[in-house]
């Protein structure tokens, strides 16, 4: 039986050519059946709650989220859907050049909350659980969705002084909601495309 998945690209204004190039270049796994949402415009967790429910509908069995300036390898799909996972995803660094050196997208437990895991620091083509990911390449199974839903499945928190990322939140409500695994695949580095291709 074949395995639907929905590659959904959010954008805020327009897709980068690599991106663009990267995602029609993925391999195709054998048995499994890719259709693309491009959504522009609104906020990111509106676009992203969008695409969910167009998913969902849709009867897909996976949505593979890639952020319209994150170029992504070639093997991207295949590996991750061996991951086998709830939510598994791939990384990528800031964009801002200033803040190459500032944690990633990544993040692991300690001592009891979140730690921003330095690129210095990832270990070498590992798969690692982590408590929560960027968005920008993962792939989530479908029927975790349903599990998270409390009104929305993608949204903001604020906290004492800053703003909490709809990734994370996302992340939280899944292991929370659903004791979710997440993996992060750290061979499967991506681009993200700012001033420079980091």
């Amino acid at each position: 039986m074949k395995k639907k998945v929905l590659i959904a690209i959010p954008c805020a204004n327009y897709c980068e050519n690599e991106t663009f190039c990267g995602v029609f270049a993925l391999k195709r796994p054998e048995n499994t059946e890719l259709s693309f949402s491009i959504v522009r415009g609104f906020g990111v967790a509106e676009v992203r709650n969008q695409m969910v429910e167009g998913s969902l509908q849709g009867g897909f069995d996976y949505t593979l989220f890639i952020d319209s300036d994150i170029i992504v390898p070639r093997s991207l799909l295949e590996r991750l859907l061996l991951l086998d996972a709830d939510i598994a995803a791939g990384w990528y660094v800031k964009k801002i050049p200033e803040l190459r050196d500032k944690p990633t997208t990544l993040f692991i437990a300690k001592n009891e909350s979140w730690h921003n895991v330095p690129e210095s620091e990832i270990p070498k083509d590992r798969v690692m659980p982590v408590v929560g990911c960027g968005m920008g390449c993962t792939l989530i199974k479908n029927e975790l969705f349903p599990k998270v839903y409390d009104g929305t499945y993608f949204s903001f928190i604020h906290q004492k002084d800053c703003e909490v990322g709809e990734d994370l939140v996302f992340c939280t409500k899944a292991i929370q909601a659903a004791n979710a695994k997440i993996l992060i695949d750290t061979s499967l580095r991506c681009g993200h495309i700012g001033k420079i291709i980091l």
